[in-house]
């Protein structure tokens, strides 16, 4: 999630939230307690740009993954980003311009 005021949201519940660590500056990790699936971050928007929402969809291989996407209509945003050693991720626009991510884990 990215937005102007991503220092507000992380600390919607007094700063007492259940779902975020690893606050810095600029960012803070989502934790939900689950061992599964991927956690996620809260971040400031840059200067000028709107706030948005991006979901996650975990996949085994992202290059796959990406060409399919471009097969379907959609077209990419990013090329694979590695996200230290969790893994990678990458964004797509479906046909409809809306952002999508997908990451695989290592």
């Amino acid at each position: 999630m990215r937005s102007a005021r991503a220092g507000s949201i992380r600390t919607c519940s007094g700063g007492r939230s259940p779902w975020t660590d690893r606050v810095t500056a600029r960012y803070g990790a989502v934790r939900t307690g689950s061992d599964q699936g991927i956690g996620g971050g809260v971040m400031e928007a840059p200067h000028g740009r709107s706030n948005w929402v991006t979901f996650y969809v975990a996949v085994d291989d992202l290059e796959t993954s990406l060409r399919s996407v471009e097969e379907l209509g959609g077209s990419r945003i990013t090329e694979p980003v590695p996200v230290g050693e969790a893994g990678s991720f990458a964004l797509f626009a479906d046909p409809d311009g809306k952002m999508i991510g997908l990451f695989a884990e290592r």
